[in-house]
C-alpha cells in the first residue's frame, strides 16, 4: 500500500490553489494533516511552502522523507508522527492547512470535532484550507452524529 501512495501524483487542484495562495503569503508554512507518502507535501515544498506534515503511520512517513530527499526538496520539509486530533505545533502558526483525504477516517465524531479543533487552533487569521474527502464515507460521519 505504501508503495502505491509513493507513486501518486499531486492534486492538480490543490497544487493550482497553492500556487494561488503562496502569491498571497511568500514563504508561508503549510500544515499537511495526514501527509500520507508525501504525494502533495514534497510538490508543495517545490513550489515554495514550508511544509509540516503529520501522519500516523511509520511507512508512509518513510517513504515521504524519501520522496523528499530524492526530490532535493527535504530543506522546506519536516515530518512527524502525529494523529489529526493532536497536532504538534504551537497556536497560529499555519498560513494553509491541507487535510487531503484524512478527516473522513476519523474514528468517531469525537475525533472529528477533534481534528477540527487542532486545525483551528494552528490555523492564524486568514488561513487557506483545502479538504479533500470522499463522500460516502463522510456521509457516514454526519449520521452517527444524528444518533441519540
Amino acid at each position: 500500500m505504501v508503495a502505491g501512495f509513493a507513486q501518486s501524483a499531486p492534486n492538480a487542484v490543490l497544487m493550482q490553489f497553492a500556487a494561488d495562495e503562496l502569491s498571497r503569503t511568500p514563504g508561508a508554512r503549510l500544515i499537511d494533516v495526514g501527509c500520507g507518502a508525501g504525494r502533495n507535501a514534497v510538490p508543495l515544498a517545490g513550489l515554495g511552502w514550508n511544509v509540516f506534515g503529520i501522519d500516523l503511520s511509520w511507512s508512509m512517513l518513510g517513504a515521504a522523507a524519501r520522496r523528499a530527499h530524492d526530490s532535493e526538496r527535504s530543506g522546506r520539509l519536516d515530518f512527524a508522527l502525529a494523529a489529526m486530533d493532536r497536532i504538534p505545533a504551537t497556536d497560529h502558526s499555519f498560513d494553509f492547512l491541507l487535510a487531503h483525504g484524512i478527516w473522513n477516517l476519523a474514528p468517531s465524531v469525537a475525533t472529528f470535532r477533534n481534528a477540527l479543533g487542532e486545525a483551528a487552533r494552528v490555523a492564524r487569521a486568514g488561513s487557506a484550507l483545502f479538504v479533500f474527502t470522499f463522500p460516502a464515507i463522510y456521509e457516514g460521519v454526519f449520521r452517527m452524529r444524528r444518533r441519540p
